[in-house]
């Protein structure tokens, strides 16, 4: 059944409509909604209860998270975990689609922001998710094989996500070769930009046009990419947070289960081996 939750200002932004998933047979499990911003519309900060997929974006949107800034282009989505405080700015878009997804039926439990290249069958899967009046009988079957369609294809897409692009230019593509080199080392933004010769604030900005990641973010995913080549060849999850720069296994596994969705040795039992 459809659920409307009562109003609070935190769940209005975006044209969130407070709806309450469930497990039920007659709960929605994935609705989409298409807005047209105005010029300029800001999104103070805010948080949702369910997954949001931020995508079908006509023009730059941008998302601010933690400190990070994400710009979403076109045919790009950007995945907000449910509970995820942020902020949202219209630069030039003139449409933009945002899917809420139940996080019980997510197929990936990851609590990263991830900006995810969506193929042409997903978007129209998710379009086709439009968020309806309360459907029954054939019409909610029929929509129960979409959602569960579009859960798989989203599951390839989040795969994908976890790759890790270089960036482009010369300085930093060297810079984030010695990183690659040096996982262990503290690579903190100042340390980085000394490296590359180039200001805190232009290597925050280089990083994110050029990988689609945040500077934080794409070490993150570095050390969590080296991790999973230590784990492979058959290292211990100690050893692993150790040689990737962790002070402790505790730290190192919630950096992992941010970008996996997964802890280290689940991780290896189910996908690794």
């Amino acid at each position: 059944m459809i659920q409307l939750a009562s109003g609070s200002p935190e769940l209005d932004p975006l044209g969130y409509l407070g709806l309450e998933f469930g497990a039920d047979e007659e709960s929605l499990l994935i609705a989409s909604n298409w807005i047209e911003p105005e010029p300029d519309q800001v999104w103070d900060r805010h948080r949702h209860p369910d997954h949001e997929l931020l995508w079908g974006v006509d023009g730059t949107v941008l998302v601010e998270v933690e400190g990070e800034r994400f710009l979403v282009p076109p045919v790009h989505g950007l995945w907000i975990p449910g509970g995820t405080p942020h902020r949202v700015v219209n630069q030039t878009a003139t449409r933009l689609n945002c899917t809420w997804l139940s996080p019980g039926f997510t197929p990936w439990s990851g609590q990263e922001v991830v900006a995810l290249p969506l193929s042409t069958l997903l978007r129209d899967v998710l379009r086709h998710l439009q968020m309806p009046d309360a459907p029954t009988g054939s019409v909610l079957a029929r929509r129960r094989r979409a959602e569960l369609f579009a859960f798989d294809l989203l599951d390839g897409e989040l795969d994908a996500a976890w790759s890790l692009p270089m960036p482009t230019s010369p300085a930093l593509r060297l810079l984030a070769e010695a990183m690659q080199e040096r996982p262990a080392q503290e690579w903190s933004v100042e340390v980085a930009a000394q490296l590359a010769r180039t200001s805190e604030r232009t290597l925050r900005r280089r990083f994110q046009v050029e990988t689609g990641m945040g500077f934080a973010q794409w070490r993150r995913r570095l050390r969590v990419h080296t991790a999973i080549a230590l784990l492979r060849r058959g290292a211990t999850v100690e050893a692993a947070a150790r040689q990737c720069g962790y002070r402790s296994a505790s730290a190192f596994t919630h950096a992992y289960r941010s970008v996996t969705g997964l802890a280290p040795i689940t991780h290896v039992r189910r996908v690794l081996r």
